[in-house]
């Protein structure tokens, strides 16, 4: 199947766009979700706690890394939160750290949940 001809050319098309982002900015955001902050939630503890409530049981009882953490949550700043923050907030809730002195395991460090 050969794409569709475009008659347009690359200035055309950008104007148009413009012109369609324009008309759907006027429109009433009745539909659109109402955006209450620009900065994302840095109280890592309530993140923390939200999302570990939210894990299955068979998952809960495992070791999870920094890396994880990292990964998972979004900084104020920055896409990757501080780890001394998340370390501070894991702390507070009673997670505990323990590390790896194994050639296998190569002194990674973990984090241990609470238990409950």
């Amino acid at each position: 199947m050969p794409p569709p001809q475009m008659t347009l050319t690359l200035k055309q098309q950008v104007d148009q766009l413009i012109a369609q982002a324009g008309r759907a900015s006027r429109q009433t955001p009745s539909s659109q979700p109402a955006v209450t902050s620009s900065c994302p939630s840095t109280d890592y503890k309530a993140l923390i706690a939200h999302w570990f409530d939210k894990e299955p049981p068979a998952l809960r009882a495992r070791k999870y890394s920094m890396t994880e953490f990292v990964i998972r949550f979004a900084g104020r700043f920055r896409p990757k939160p501080a780890a001394r923050l998340l370390a501070e907030a894991l702390r507070e809730l009673g997670w505990t750290e323990h590390r790896d002195w194994t050639r296998a395991g190569r002194n990674r460090r973990y984090w241990i949940p609470p238990t409950r």
